[in-house]
């Protein structure tokens, strides 16, 4: 969701948990890819091979 561009209050929403929730739980993902912002993070996952998108969903 994150390299959809939503927000944490979307993400929040859409998983039923609280808004701080998603938050620490970005922050590590930050941490264990060593990367800065979201920006840094959807790119080096695209380089990796993390992210999965299924058909018909836009980027």
């Amino acid at each position: 969701m994150i390299s959809q561009g939503h927000p944490n209050k979307i993400i929040a929403s859409y998983l039923d948990i609280k808004e701080q929730t998603v938050k620490i739980h970005i922050n590590q993902i930050f941490k264990e890819l060593r990367v800065f912002n979201r920006t840094q993070a959807v790119l080096k996952a695209q380089k990796h091979q993390l992210l999965f998108v299924p058909e018909g969903v836009n980027k």
